[in-house]
Formats: C-alpha cells, sequence, structure tokens
C-alpha cells in the first residue's frame, strides 16, 4: 500500500489538517531510529512548499541517493497513513469495528478464543446498528470458525443462532449489492446516451430497469438498501425525464 510517488505524498500532506499534523508529529516521536529523524525532516520539506519542487527534496536532506529518497517516501508514506488511521478511529465507525476484528485475529492466533469471541460480539453489535452488513458477515464468518474449531461451551444452539444470522445477512448483502449493482448502471448508461429521445429508447431503460431491479420489499429494507434504491428510482426517472418522480424520490433518499 505505501507508495513512493512524490506527487501523492505531497498531496497527502496538503490534505492534513493542522489537527492531523500535531498527531502526526506526536505519534513520530514515539519511532526511534535515524529513519525516523529523516522521514520527520521530508515532512517538514514537503509541508513547507506551497508548489512540488521535487529537484530540491535530495539537496535539503543532505544529498539523499535516489534510492534512499524513495524509500523515505515510501515510509513517510505509511507512517501518515497509519497516524491518520489512529486518530479516524473514534469518528469513522468501520475503521474502529475493523480494529476490533483485528484485534480478535490476534488473540485468536493466541489460543483466547473466548475472549476473540468476546471481541467479536462487541464489534458485530456495532456493525448491526450501523447497518454495515458486510462486517457483520466477516465478523459471523469468523464466529462460525472459532464456534466449530475449539470447545467454548457456547452450545449447538450459538452455532444454529449463527448459521441464520448468516443466511439473513447474506439476503441483505445481496440486495444491496444487486441494487448498488443498478444505481452504478443507470449512471452509466445515462453518461453514455443522456436522456431519452424518442419511444425506442423510452422502450429500451424501461425493459432495462425492469429486468434488473430485484423483487423487494421496501418495508423490510435496511438504511443501506433504501438509499440505494431511491437513488436507482432517482436516475431512472432523470433519465425518462419524469422530473416530478424523479424529485419524489430524491426526497426519500
Amino acid at each position: 500500500m505505501p507508495i513512493s510517488n512524490t506527487s501523492a505524498l505531497f498531496k497527502l500532506i496538503k490534505s492534513m489538517t493542522k489537527a492531523d499534523k500535531r498527531n502526526f508529529k506526536l505519534y513520530a516521536k514515539r519511532v526511534q531510529g535515524d529513519e525516523s529523524l529523516k522521514f520527520i525532516q521530508l515532512f517538514d520539506v514537503l509541508d513547507k512548499m506551497n508548489v512540488l519542487e521535487e529537484d530540491q527534496l535530495s539537496e535539503k536532506l543532505d544529498n539523499l541517493k535516489k534510492s534512499q529518497l524513495s524509500n523515505l517516501k515510501r515510509h513517510l508514506y505509511s507512517q501518515i497513513l497509519i497516524s491518520l488511521r489512529l486518530i479516524s478511529i473514534g469518528r469513522v465507525k468501520s475503521i474502529e469495528i475493523r480494529e476490533h476484528i483485528d484485534f480478535a485475529h490476534v488473540l485468536y492466533a493466541k489460543g483466547l478464543f473466548l475472549q476473540s469471541l468476546k471481541l467479536l460480539q462487541r464489534a458485530k453489535n456495532m456493525s448491526e446498528k450501523k447497518e454495515l452488513d458486510l462486517l457483520t458477515l466477516e465478523i459471523i464468518e469468523f464466529q462460525k470458525i472459532i464456534e466449530s474449531r475449539h470447545i467454548t461451551n457456547s452450545g449447538p444452539l450459538k452455532n444454529d443462532a449463527l448459521t441464520q444470522e448468516a443466511s439473513s445477512t447474506i439476503k441483505k448483502v445481496d440486495n444491496t449489492i444487486s441494487i448498488s449493482n443498478l444505481r452504478v448502471n443507470l449512471h452509466s448508461y445515462y453518461i453514455r446516451n443522456s436522456h431519452v429521445k424518442n419511444d425506442v429508447e423510452r422502450k429500451e431503460i424501461i425493459e432495462y430497469f425492469s429486468d434488473r431491479l430485484p423483487t423487494l420489499n421496501e418495508s423490510e429494507l435496511g438504511y443501506p438498501e433504501n438509499v440505494y434504491l431511491y437513488q436507482c428510482y432517482v436516475w431512472y426517472y432523470y433519465i425518462l425525464l419524469d422530473f416530478e418522480r424523479c424529485y419524489d424520490y430524491a426526497v426519500k433518499w
């Protein structure tokens, strides 16, 4: 994931707020060794530039060799991302949930199966509350692995409950992906063809939409599914020049 492209690194640094930069410096101070000093120096050099002047980087960093500079840029990019991820845990729920999953994997590798299950349950509660179905499914599958391979004293009813949860979540994920695909395809259709211009094109888009829209019960759909569904209808009626219905679904969205 870490890259050594100077332009990408420069843009990343320029996207950082004062708080981001302050947190990065605090994080970087905990990194030991000579390399830490150099990547902080590189950060400061790029941060002070209003316009990227790559030819000056080596000179301002004690004439580092090209290969050394490339490695340093890659290391800096990586450390910035780690720092930004750490301060995003409290703000971005999916990152916090993934951290719980990662910790559960660590505990599992240490043979601490019950502790791993406890952390996974906490992560699942958070993902279900936020309706992050893909993460929920990932957690359930990990729970199934632990329950089926090890003695956890949960009993067979727990396994039955997990399989039911998995089936229900798969259905939601399948709906979300199907509707999301249709939304993206309608958007692509509009980019290629714009609005309908005649009866032939009107019939074509109506058939296209009806063939790909899955059978759904709106009252049973979760938040993400409803959002994608309303977006589909907005694009559909927009392409058909039915702006009144387009507006109705835009309001729902």
